[in-house]
C-alpha cells in the first residue's frame, strides 16, 4: 500500500494470513487469492 494517496484510490492487492499458517495476496480486492507461503 502506498500511504501518499487516499485509502479509496489505493489498489486492490491485499496481503492475507490464516490463523493456520498460510499467506495469501490478492491483486482484485478479494476477488480471488494465490496462496504464497506460510508465516508460522
Amino acid at each position: 500500500m502506498n500511504n501518499q494517496i487516499s485509502r479509496n484510490k489505493q489498489p486492490g492487492t491485499r496481503l492475507l494470513y490464516s490463523n493456520d499458517g498460510l499467506l495469501f495476496i490478492t491483486t482484485d480486492h478479494y476477488k480471488s487469492f494465490k496462496e504464497i507461503g506460510k508465516w508460522k
